[in-house]
């Protein structure tokens, strides 16, 4: 470890990284100890019509009851005899949170093919599935993170705070290890809401100060040589969509306090909106950064810059695209969890 390691600025980096670490540490136990909300499997929605199924998820218990998406909601059951009539999606999340995680739950059903004569069905839910699940997607993707975190701070340790880029260097790979590792489990408590909101914080920063590294390396220490402000121009996209993520997860907290807050409509149609243009920040982002390595691997004379900027292209720009597409976009963007309300809470951004 070099002596000069101990900057101002590396204190301020390992003293976030040890506070972002344990809030790490204790989204995971609730992951391991299966502290998560019971799932249907089915994402619900509010129409002109009543609630409707919009998608049902492949192997849940509303697919092993025969449910197909466009069936309406009537009623629910915890026994099987009496439905109480519902009228809400956000209602259903109650009736789970009663029958629990490998519970039973009845709902009374009607399918727009059926004859009227047909009438309604019951739809009998047995063994209900949670929000988290351990699935090869969710530990390989949590092990990038935890691989991003590692090289970052050894990097950090092994240069020295004061090395060329190693301060930047271990700062996207703390961001990246955050919006790998965390992973809301659905609660929606005060852990489970900062967990989800500083997923997403991570996810946006990710991108502009990737590509503020790429800009930078290995060539120069400040992007601009005079009016080194201009370089907060790579941010302004992520400052604008951090305001985003702040309302909508966010606006309930902070409406206690601003009141005006409350009066902004956290629609399914917004957070969509929102998880859009993250993903083409994103990506943008990333395809700009690989331009910039590109251009730095043909130009390099030195072969060790050379070799850094391979294992950089191939290391970062590689592990974060899969984690990226190692889901289904479609799905993402329609699932994203919203503090409160039933459009199903189970999806991140992978």
């Amino acid at each position: 470890m070099k002596g000069t390691i101990l900057t101002t600025k590396t204190w301020f980096l390992i003293i976030g990284a040890a506070l972002l670490i344990s809030a790490g540490l204790l989204n995971f136990r609730q992951r391991v100890r299966h502290q998560t909300p019971p799932w249907d499997g089915v994402e619900w929605t509010d129409t002109n019509t009543g609630i409707i199924a919009k998608s049902i998820e492949r192997g849940s218990a509303a697919e092993r009851a025969w449910m197909l998406p466009g069936d309406q909601l009537i009623g629910v059951s915890l026994n099987g005899y009496k439905a109480e009539q519902i009228t809400s999606a956000k209602d259903v999340q109650i009736y789970l949170e009663e029958a629990r995680v490998g519970g039973q739950l009845h709902y009374l059903m009607k399918r727009p093919s059926y004859s009227p004569e047909v009438g309604a069905y019951w739809a009998d839910l047995d063994n209900l599935g949670s929000i988290h699940k351990w699935t090869p997607r969710v530990i390989y993707i949590n092990l990038l993170g935890l691989v991003f975190l590692f090289v970052g701070f050894f990097v950090l340790f092994k240069q020295g705070g004061q090395a060329p880029y190693a301060l930047q260097f271990a700062t996207f790979s703390l961001t990246a290890f955050v919006f790998l590792f965390y992973t809301p489990v659905g609660r929606y408590d005060d852990l489970d809401l900062a967990v989800a909101f500083l997923d997403n914080v991570a996810f946006i920063l990710f991108a502009p100060l990737f590509l503020h590294f790429c800009a930078l390396y290995p060539a120069r220490q400040q992007l601009f040589s005079t009016r080194r402000w201009r370089a907060v121009v790579l941010y302004v996209p992520a400052l604008l969509l951090l305001g985003f993520a702040v309302v909508i997860f966010l606006r309930d907290e902070l409406g206690k306090v601003v009141s005006e807050l409350q009066r902004i409509p956290v629609t399914g149609q917004l957070v969509g909106a929102f998880y859009l243009l993250g993903f083409l920040h994103f990506t943008i982002a990333l395809v700009a950064s690989a331009v910039l390595l590109i251009r730095t691997f043909v130009k390099a004379n030195s072969t060790v810059v050379r070799q850094q900027v391979k294992w950089v292209v191939w290391g970062t720009l590689l592990a974060s695209l899969l984690s990226r597409f190692f889901m289904d976009w479609s799905t993402c963007l329609a699932h994203r969890p919203i503090a409160g309300s039933q459009t199903s809470r189970s999806c991140r951004w992978r």
